[in-house]
């Protein structure tokens, strides 16, 4: 104590002597903790009793003091904003008074213990920063001491006992409530730093969550990637046939109008020809009936020339020159006959080919107008196939653009996973590093 003392000589060589105070019994209480704190304090019984002495003096003041306190309390705009939040004025000079019964009964037992750890509990709660606490004591203070001097001043020893008393015990109050208030945030503190480290623990795991998640779907997404562009290159390859196809579709169509247009006049021609033909044998039927009056007129002429020669020989000497003409007109009227049998011979044969013909030539008009039907068919199932082929054209083409969409929607997904995926090994970092 005399060194504690020595701190506050001044620089003379006077000496300060360590006050003289008659000690009462030890307190003793079941806390060893408490015990200690009250021996080092110097607090024993005889303070107690020097607290419950003046304890009427102070209850009897004690209501116009704390509205005194509260008049000053309500001034302060922190502290009452607290007020109001978490009390209301009557409330906490009920717990003033209460607190100032309970301060000068010292009793120091469980009730008394325990009422200023819910101080503390309470003061921590309502975030009433500490410092404001331990100015109230100062308050107290300043209203009780004064009070204690006036009425103790021809007592100086009692005054000294009381006013150790009263400022040891609420030195206690405050390192009890203090102890509490510290406890209750140390034990949020850990509370939360628990929780933290929970979160950390499960930050740490959804990171990992994400990173794997991220790997699968990267891996999905390349895959992905790969399957659209091999579609995209069997559309454009498939686009690309089927331009084709439609090319030589088109192609096949011009052709088969060409020969369209040609077996139109191949049946044109086919059909003038069977006119061609008929008409031939109309002349030949003509010919024939031709070749019948000439042989009628030889046979005539035969018959007039034998006649001529037998007249002839009747004649005698005059009619031998008569009778040569006669000859020459039989054997020339034998010729034609023989002329005409034998046109008549050619002109059956050329019936029965030109016969012949004609039938050919029906079979040939025939076939030419079930090639004609049947390319018109082909034209049709074509024009239909290259109508279908414009459809499928605009479907691929379509269908390229949406691939071309959903690639760049899947390139987009590969950057934003890339960015979660930095995002993930920077949480999970910070996390461990926290």
């Amino acid at each position: 104590m005399s060194t504690f003392i020595s701190l506050f000589r001044k620089n003379s060589t006077e000496v300060v002597q360590e006050p003289r105070m008659e000690s009462g019994a030890e307190l003793k209480h079941a806390d060893k903790k408490l015990a200690e704190i009250l021996t080092f304090m110097r607090i024993d019984q005889s303070h107690q009793n020097a607290m419950q002495m003046v304890k009427p003096q102070m209850m009897e003041a004690a209501d116009e003091i704390f509205d005194s306190i509260l008049n000053s309390l309500y001034q302060m705009d922190t502290l009452k904003k607290i007020a109001t939040t978490h009390s209301s004025r009557e409330r906490l000079k009920g717990v003033f008074l209460h607190y100032i019964d309970s301060l000068f009964t010292a009793s120091l037992d469980q009730d008394y213990m325990e009422f200023r750890k819910r101080i503390g509990r309470t003061h921590n709660q309502a975030s009433l920063p500490v410092e404001w606490f331990l100015a109230t004591y100062q308050t107290i203070f300043s209203y009780a001491i004064p009070m204690l001097i006036k009425q103790l001043a021809n007592q100086p020893d009692q005054l000294e006992k009381v006013l150790l008393a009263v400022t040891g015990f609420c030195n206690l109050d405050a390192q009890i409530v203090i102890s509490q208030y510290l406890h209750t945030r140390i034990q949020r503190i850990e509370e939360l730093h628990e929780n933290q480290l929970s979160v950390q623990n499960e930050l740490i795991g959804i990171s990992q969550q994400i990173k794997s998640s991220v790997r699968h779907t990267e891996s999905a997404s390349e895959a992905t990637t790969e399957k659209t562009l091999k579609l995209i290159a069997d559309t454009e390859m498939t686009m690309k046939s089927s331009k084709n196809l439609r090319n030589l579709t088109a192609y096949s169509l011009d052709k088969i109008n060409v020969m369209e247009q040609k077996m139109v006049a191949l049946k044109d021609e086919v059909k003038q020809s069977v006119e061609k033909v008929n008409e031939l044998s109309r002349v030949m039927a003509r010919v024939i009936d031709m070749s019948k009056d000439i042989e009628t007129i030889a046979n005539q002429t035969n018959l007039l020339a034998l006649n001529a020669s037998i007249e002839a020989a009747r004649a005698g000497e005059q009619g031998r020159g008569f009778s040569v003409v006669a000859t020459e007109v039989r054997k020339l009227a034998e010729e034609t006959k023989k002329t005409n049998h034998d046109i008549k011979l050619l002109i059956g044969e050329s019936t029965a080919t030109m016969v012949e013909i004609v039938s050919k030539l029906s079979t040939m008009k025939q076939a030419t107008l079930e090639t004609t039907q049947e390319v018109n068919e082909v034209k049709t199932g074509l024009t239909a196939t290259s109508m279908e082929m414009d459809n499928y054209m605009d479907m691929f083409t379509g269908n390229k653009h949406d691939l071309d969409v959903i690639l760049n929607a899947i390139q987009e997904i590969a950057v934003t996973i890339g960015s979660l995926s930095t995002l993930a090994s920077e949480l999970h970092e910070n996390t461990v590093q926290r």
